[in-house]
Formats: structure tokens, C-alpha cells, sequence
């Protein structure tokens, strides 16, 4: 997984020690973590005849310590603390349902073969069929990376950063429209509040 580029517009932002109760995190044990949580910071909603989107939301710290292959300190972490809610991270998935099949549904050169038309969509266009909406406010993602999936895996995962300022809304959620489909569908998210909120110890 590419953790530096998924970070890259977050490199500014620090790992704040919570002074309220949460998750307590040391850094050698991030991938521990992110498989014994991975449940309770998924959100998800499925289509039952297309796909399954799953929303998988990524604390700024553990991006942080996976950039950084698990190394900081006390000084870049109380130096930076302020910045930790200047960006939200999730991992979006889609996982089509069983036997269904991508079939891409914009319009490309027509000298593109169907593959070549899904992957040009993907890198180029899909992210600006992401958008949050949080009150009256439309929030468009400022970093979006397409991990390409490798071996016989038929889904596609992204990578996703917005602005902050929705947390403080009581509600928010995740809209995506689906053009890899022949009939396009919108798949809504409901975004939960207190998974996006819950701080994270992490033990020095």
C-alpha cells in the first residue's frame, strides 16, 4: 500500500495525543491496529445488484506513523498538534457483487478498448464523482489516488482526504457516483460521527 502518496498533501498535519478517553496506539503496532479496527471504522452500503461500497475511515495519526514507517517523536507531535483535524482520511472500496462485472459508462475515444476506458476514468476522471455534503456545504476531496489492485482481486480501491470542517456538523455524508456501470447509480454513506471523532492515544 502506498502510505507516502496517500499522505502526501497531509504532511503537514501532526499526531495529536488525545487528553480524552480513546484507542491507545503505540507505533510499532500500527498494522496490528489497522486489522484489529478495521471493523468498527468501516462504514458501508450495498447494491444489491452491482456493488458494495465500503468507507473506511483512516485517523490522521496512523496515516502519519505509516508514512513514516512508524517513527516520531514527542516534539513533531505536540509542534503539530493543532493541524489534526485539518484533513479527514478514508480508504473508499468497491466491491462488485457476485457475478457482475465493471463495464465503464462515459464517453472516451472509441479507439479505446473497454479496460482502457475504465482505467482512464479511474486515474483522470472518478475523483470528481466524490463529494461530501455536510449542511448546506458541498465538500470536494483535495487528494485522491487510485491504488491499483494486483493478482485476481475485482475491486477498486481509492484513497481519499477532505477538508476538516465538516466534523463539526451533526450529520455528513459521502456521495459517489458510479459511472462504471452501464446505468449510473449514486451510492450514499452515511458518515459516522463519533468513529471520525474518537481520539487516539499514541504511547511513546
Amino acid at each position: 500500500m502506498n502510505w507516502k502518496v496517500f499522505f502526501f498533501l497531509n504532511s503537514v498535519i501532526c499526531i495529536a495525543i488525545a487528553c480524552n478517553n480513546g484507542d491507545i496506539l503505540k507505533p510499532e503496532k500500527i498494522d496490528t491496529y489497522l486489522s484489529e479496527t478495521s471493523e468498527e471504522r468501516t462504514m458501508k452500503v450495498n447494491f444489491q445488484d452491482s456493488c458494495i461500497y465500503s468507507l473506511v475511515y483512516i485517523p490522521t495519526e496512523v496515516a502519519f506513523l505509516k508514512a513514516h514507517n512508524g517513527k516520531t517523536s514527542k516534539t513533531e507531535l505536540d509542534s503539530l498538534q493543532k493541524h489534526r483535524n485539518d484533513y479527514v482520511n478514508f480508504q473508499f472500496r468497491i466491491e462488485p457483487t457476485e457475478n457482475f462485472h465493471f463495464q465503464a459508462n462515459h464517453s472516451f475515444e472509441n479507439s479505446l478498448t473497454s479496460d482502457e476506458k475504465r482505467s482512464k476514468y479511474i486515474v483522470e476522471e472518478m475523483k470528481n464523482d466524490f463529494f461530501i455534503i455536510a449542511g448546506k456545504d458541498t465538500i470536494k476531496p483535495v487528494f485522491y489516488h487510485y491504488e491499483k489492485q494486483f493478482g485476481l482481486k475485482n475491486e477498486i480501491l481509492i484513497h481519499l482526504s477532505f477538508p476538516g470542517n465538516f466534523k463539526k456538523f451533526d450529520s455528513s455524508t459521502l456521495y459517489f457516483i458510479n459511472r462504471l456501470i452501464n446505468k449510473t447509480e449514486i451510492a450514499g454513506i452515511l458518515i459516522d460521527k463519533e468513529t471520525i471523532n474518537k481520539p487516539l492515544n499514541i504511547e511513546l
